[in-house]
């Protein structure tokens, strides 16, 4: 049963190519099954991956085809990827071939690397890397994970902070994120955002925050 039918026409051209070229392998596939518009997927897949999308009015003036054509070609292959896309046991979508890259997010310096696991992390867990030269801390904790899923194979992103899981800040970060405090909770550590937090309360709360402030002070601690 097919769920999901884009409107192609009501996208526009250079958004529709870009899409459908996110995920040559099934680009390949349609190439060998002799479509319309087998040119225009020639053309793109021979197209290096590294330099900037072609515009539509360079596509078509190689191909000889006027816009109406270039329209049409794109809107078919589009409903072409959805077809087999949702078609049962066909394989054409296979993103069996896994990556994960773990991003170490901190203050001072950020670190990523690449690597096959057999198994995914999940939020909260405690990973260990000592591998990872670091000044305090070699024990990390999942924050997030992220799968993205392109050119037939899925990336999986384990965003790990320094520390120990809490659940309670794990809740303040997406509290901060809420409040578009992106600085504090994507690149702060946990200190940062335990202040951030106390910074907020003594505004809304002076009187308590002054209270805290006399209990923490010298002589209130000593009880003079």
């Amino acid at each position: 049963m097919k769920t999901y039918s884009p409107r192609a026409e009501s996208i526009p051209s250079t958004r529709l190519l870009y899409s459908l070229m996110q995920e040559r392998p099934a680009v390949e596939k349609l190439v060998a099954m002799g479509k319309v518009y087998e040119p225009l997927l020639r053309l793109m897949l021979a197209w290096p991956a590294a330099e900037k999308q072609p515009t539509g009015k360079a596509l078509q003036q190689q191909l000889g085809i006027n816009s109406a054509v270039y329209r049409r070609w794109l809107e078919i292959w589009s409903a072409d990827f959805w077809e087999l896309a949702q078609a049962e046991d066909t394989g054409f979508l296979d993103f069996s071939s896994v990556e994960h890259v773990f991003e170490l997010h901190h203050p001072e310096q950020s670190v990523w690397f690449r690597c096959r696991l057999a198994v995914t992390p999940r939020v909260g867990e405690a990973v260990e890397l000592p591998f990872v030269l670091r000044r305090y801390w070699s024990t990390y904790y999942v924050d997030a994970v992220q799968h993205a899923y392109r050119n037939g194979r899925t990336e999986i992103s384990i965003i790990l902070r320094e520390g120990r899981y809490n659940s309670h800040l794990h809740y303040l970060r997406h509290k901060a994120r809420f409040e578009h405090d992106y600085w504090t909770v994507d690149q702060g550590d946990d200190f940062d955002v335990k202040k951030y937090f106390q910074e907020q309360e003594k505004r809304k709360n002076p009187a308590a925050a002054y209270v805290t402030a006399v209990r923490n002070d010298g002589r209130g601690r000593s009880g003079r």
